[in-house]
């Protein structure tokens, strides 16, 4: 099995994990690049670690990182934090040494204000980068600037080109080299790049493509102009003889719901060949439990399509979602200076007094308080037998597995409950009784003495403060 870590951190960028303008920023900037690696991309307790940690909302929406399709400046501060991020796993001795991790070079996705890109992280001694594309030079033809990832043919691998010298220095240079038909020159590990973007099926697809405006006709749109499209990465599982093909998703909110429909339509998306595994995971702004959750229809096995919804609402995957799987499904956090530690004992609940483990701490800020915010997934399809395990909501709040309350509600089956074990990041277990006579659960009784002062240490920076200024969302693991 390969262990994947999902997170949108969101905006990500240097001064989130190293800010020296003052003494607070510094010291904050160093406990989020401290809670990130060693709170959450260590691995569950006990292990094993992960092998392959993607990162959306790396922030890129600058005009000194360049243009879609373009590789990510290093020079940015965006392009910055990557490389710090690597180098702090690379120095994690819990997480391997300098020689285990890599990472393809971000490039830039989306335009008109929506520009980001995607950190790609994995264990070289678990995992061998294979494209889809291959680093091409800036220019096409005469008058034209195309991106610098281009799908490898003949004409194309005439004209490598090397990434910029920081990103090169971080791929791996183990002598690996990936075959491509029709290109008579094996293509090394390093000269190769991520997909940025699709064509609808039985198209012609201009090669060298060129950087937009204009679009070809033919390119798909997640939905409009300038929308982030899925990034996909592609590797060989070493000791599974696999390969896996990995689409980092992270659609723009206003138009979410119509940019998943769309996904549907990729062909490398829409088919998964033999001895292969499509994992579609990111930031789907699509939450499962609201209307909008029909985009993943065209997708999932039974509707038409060959993927299973990892994170579903639905018992057994089928039927409409059921309500007391809600806590189990979100990943969005409200901010520090809302969020509540209580459940639902001695009131009735609403966002901010509800049932373990979202208590009232997760959901959504936007245009009032409220519980939405089951927007984070992972979906697979494999092309034979397999299937994923271990699914985590990666909740340092409550810790995990959610299983502190046996037997589950009606409706929350295993899959659910039975994740990966990461402690809680709450330093006085004394916060988080619920009831009383039972530690560890992430809550506290609203009706007890001094509910007032508790909730303002709840909402102090060693509790809700540090994960929610890492980022409004809680990552994802899984076994694939």
């Amino acid at each position: 099995m390969i262990r994947i870590l999902y997170w949108n951190l969101c905006n990500f960028s240097l001064p989130k994990i190293s800010d020296p303008t003052t003494v607070t920023t510094t010291n904050e900037s160093a406990a989020r690049q401290s809670y990130i690696v060693t709170k959450v991309m260590r691995g569950p307790t006990g292990g094993p670690i992960p092998d392959l940690i993607v990162v959306v909302e790396v922030f890129s929406r600058i005009t000194d990182v360049d243009a879609e399709g373009i590789a990510l400046n290093p020079s940015s501060n965006a392009g910055k934090a990557v490389l710090r991020l690597l180098g702090q796993i690379r120095a994690d001795a819990t997480l391997g040494n300098a020689t285990d991790w890599c990472l393809v070079p971000p490039i830039n996705i989306g335009g008109l204000g929506q520009q980001e890109a995607v950190a790609v992280l994995y264990n070289a001694n678990r995992l061998q980068f294979t494209g889809p594309n291959l680093f091409y030079e800036l220019y096409g033809p005469p008058g034209t600037v195309v991106g610098q990832s281009q799908p490898v043919t003949l004409a194309t691998s005439q004209k490598l080109t090397p990434y910029p010298a920081p990103w090169l220095a971080r791929m791996a240079a183990l002598g690996r080299t990936t075959t491509f038909p029709g290109v008579p020159q094996p293509i090394a590990e390093n000269q190769l790049a991520g997909e940025w973007q699709y064509y609808t099926a039985g198209t012609v697809r201009p090669i060298p493509s060129p950087v937009p405006p204009p679009m070809p006709p033919n390119r798909l749109q997640f939905p409009n102009d300038g929308c982030r499209a899925p990034f996909y990465t592609r590797f060989l599982d070493v000791a599974g003889n696999r390969t896996i093909n990995l689409f980092a998703v992270h659609t723009s909110p206003d138009t979410a719901r119509a940019g998943v429909k769309r996904m549907a339509l990729v062909p490398e998306i829409a088919a998964v060949n033999a001895g292969e595994v499509n994992v579609l995971l990111g930031d789907f702004n699509v939450d499962t439990f609201e209307p909008a959750a029909d985009a993943f229809t065209a997708l999932l096995s039974g509707s038409g399509g060959i993927y299973t919804l990892e994170l579903d609402a639905r018992v057994a995957h089928a039927g409409n979602p059921v309500p007391s799987r809600k806590p189990y499904c979100m990943t969005h956090l409200l901010p520090a200076n809302v969020a509540m530690p209580y459940n639902d004992s001695g009131v009735a609940a609403d966002p901010q007094h509800n049932v373990y483990p979202r208590f009232g701490y997760m959901g959504s800020s936007w245009s009032g308080i409220s519980d939405t915010g089951a927007i984070d997934n992972i979906l697979t399809a494999y092309g034979g037998a397999g299937a994923a395990a271990n699914l985590t909501v990666v909740n340092t709040y409550t810790g995990t597995p959610y299983n502190l309350f046996p037997p589950a509600p009606q409706g929350v089956t295993a899959e659910l409950t039975g994740g990966l074990p990461f402690p809680s990041h709450f330093p006085s277990k004394v916060l988080t009784k619920c009831p009383p006579a039972l530690l560890g659960t992430g809550g506290i009784q609203p009706n007890t003495g001094g509910a007032a002062f508790l909730e303002q240490i709840f909402q102090s920076w060693d509790y809700a403060g540090l994960p929610f200024s890492t980022s409004d969302h809680l990552p994802l693991m899984i076994d694939i």
